[in-house]
């Protein structure tokens, strides 16, 4: 595939921007200059990772069509080379595009144009198969979605708390409840980030707080505000259980899981396999 870049649009935004800052400075004359240099260096960082993929990979790649391409080709290149990251997740959507061109991959460079560094990071954490998991089984990411609703994760808690026997109480260490919960239940694509025990009586309020897990690394390591913006953007979703109880014991559960859509994104633009068995696959590259 043989892709003529040619970047004019920069003038105009010079152009735009010397006549904005006049008279504050001469030295925004050189303005044009740099961001043509800035825009065509990005733009070349993003189309060498996308060879690289493409050898690495054994993919062929055809030119995707020109709805697709001059879109892609004008948003990427405003990208920071300095974040690998997001310079990865174009290429990939490049190589996708390029090897089985579908309609969702315009509809994708929409969706990266309003991601930075920091969304990515944590729709990177969310897909990761292999990191802070403990989950063993089989795995699909188109499949998410639908695994987060309140029946299926009502009989997962119950498989849990078999385990620790039929006598229940106040002093049972429900962090291993926690640990096994998570082991069948945070799958690749999802991630739980609240659970929660207490004590009493349905329908009796206030009930007595018995059990609940620390930060999750999602509070931890990122912006809670990046995690609105994946949220809005639809790719991810975030589950609020209902009320569970077994006996005298109340539980809640809340995760953020990866949406359909969020699931056909990954494909595209990640290097992360979307199915697999427990952590036997990672990443493509």
């Amino acid at each position: 595939m043989v892709i003529d870049v040619k970047i004019d649009s920069s003038g105009k935004i010079a152009d735009a921007l010397v006549d904005t800052l006049s008279p504050v400075t001469n030295l925004f004359g050189t303005v044009g200059d740099k961001v043509r240099v800035y825009r065509e260096l990005s733009l070349l960082r993003t189309l060498n990772r996308a060879k690289e993929i493409a050898k690495k990979e054994n993919l062929s790649l055809t030119e995707p069509p020109t709805k697709f391409l001059v879109p892609y080709l004008e948003e990427c290149s405003l990208e920071s080379g300095e974040d690998e990251l997001l310079t990865d997740m174009w290429a990939r959507l490049l190589a996708s595009a390029s090897v089985d061109f579908k309609s969702e991959h315009n509809l994708f460079i929409r969706l990266m144009r309003e991601m930075t560094g920091a969304e990515a990071r944590v729709f990177e954490y969310l897909v990761d198969p292999c990191k802070d998991r403990e989950y063993k089984g089989p795995w699909h990411l188109d499949d998410i979605e639908t695994s987060w609703h309140n029946p299926y994760i009502y009989l997962k808690l119950e498989d849990c708390l078999e385990k620790l026997g039929p006598d229940l109480s106040k002093n049972t260490d429900f962090s291993v409840c926690e640990k096994n919960f998570k082991a069948i239940a945070e799958t690749p694509g999802s991630r739980v980030y609240f659970f929660y025990v207490n004590y009493g009586k349905e329908g009796k309020y206030p009930l007595d707080a018995i059990y609940e897990c620390g930060p999750s690394m999602i509070e931890q390591e990122f912006d809670i505000v990046s995690v609105a913006m994946l949220k809005s953007l639809g790719l991810i979703g975030d589950y609020i259980s209902t009320e569970f109880w077994f006996g005298e014991f109340m539980f809640e559960v809340r995760s953020y899981y990866v949406t359909t859509l969020g699931a056909r994104f990954a494909e595209a633009c990640t290097g992360y396999r979307v199915s697999g068995q427990g952590q036997q696959l990672g990443a493509n590259t």
